[in-house]
């Protein structure tokens, strides 16, 4: 934990407030809160897609610095709100897991 204790989100190496090195990773609440998303209609080139996507910005409570942008998966689209409460989805144990981001296919409400 960087030397003013915030907890940051994506974790870095250096807190960028204090420039402490960060030699540990602390583990957060599983729960996060929407704060704001966007329902994505048409892809990069303008393709309509099959299913629209909902993407979100995820923060995280206890003091927690930053957030996490990913997918809001297993709910209509209508569904979704900011403060919405949501855990995410990791992929199966069978799955090749890499200690990354990839490793969560998405966030779905409590």
């Amino acid at each position: 934990m960087p030397v003013c204790g915030r907890l940051l989100i994506p974790p870095k190496a250096f807190c960028q407030y204090d420039f402490a090195e960060i030699r540990e990773l602390v583990e957060i609440a599983p729960v996060g809160v929407v704060r704001t998303y966007t329902v994505v209609y048409e892809d990069s080139y303008g393709n309509k897609l099959p299913k629209p996507v909902v993407m979100g910005f995820i923060e995280f409570p206890g003091g927690v610095t930053g957030g996490l942008v990913h997918y809001i998966i297993n709910v209509e689209p209508s569904n979704v709100r900011v403060g919405l409460k949501v855990r995410p989805v990791f992929k199966s144990v069978n799955e090749r897991r890499g200690g990354s981001i990839t490793d969560i296919l998405g966030f779905e409400p409590v």
